[in-house]
């Protein structure tokens, strides 16, 4: 009884604190894979580069998303709530994150004379790769027009900064949060 016990138990534990295993992002079962890339520390674990691509497929896969597939993601999205609400929203930020922390270590190896080129060409990948990233896909507008469009949304930003509608010190301390 007690080597059943001893069994069990040790069997139990390493269930528990195993890595789950990466699900096949081209065919694998809706379920793991969505459990895997939103809900799993192990998917964070990964490479960002290697998150990137994967986020990419799981999106290729919504596009292309079979009845069956579909009917399991509807039961997997009305099961979340609270605590798995929360960790989905950590694991977003996390990718979100390390996407910038990789485009400021790069940043620090620029000759200073490239600089204003460097950034221009991040904030334009960094824009694709948000629309990679979106249901709708990427817009089929040049580079030049994504500059355009930061720049003129950054000099929004800065008018509405200096303006006396500007959001206070709490206001942007609630934005850094989210």
């Amino acid at each position: 009884a007690v080597a059943l016990l001893v069994t069990a138990l040790g069997i139990g534990v390493y269930y528990a604190v195993r890595p789950i295993p990466r699900p096949d992002y081209e065919t694998g079962d809706m379920d793991d894979l969505l459990e895997y890339t939103l809900l799993s520390d192990d998917f964070n674990k990964l490479p960002i580069d290697e998150r990137m691509r994967l986020l990419k497929q799981v999106i290729q896969r919504f596009s292309t998303m079979s009845s069956d597939d579909s009917v399991a993601m509807a039961a997997w999205a009305a099961a979340i709530k609270d605590e798995l609400r929360d960790k989905i929203m950590k694991n977003a930020s996390l990718v979100v994150m390390d996407l910038w922390d990789k485009q400021a270590s790069d940043y620090r190896a620029v000759p200073e004379g490239e600089k204003d080129q460097w950034m221009d060409k991040t904030v334009v990948d960094l824009m694709k790769t948000m629309e990679d990233l979106s249901p709708m896909g990427p817009r089929n507008i040049s580079d030049e027009e994504r500059l355009a469009e930061a720049k003129a949304q950054a000099a929004r930003d800065q008018k509405q900064l200096r303006s006396d509608d500007a959001p206070s010190s709490g206001d942007l301390g609630r934005m850094a949060d989210f």
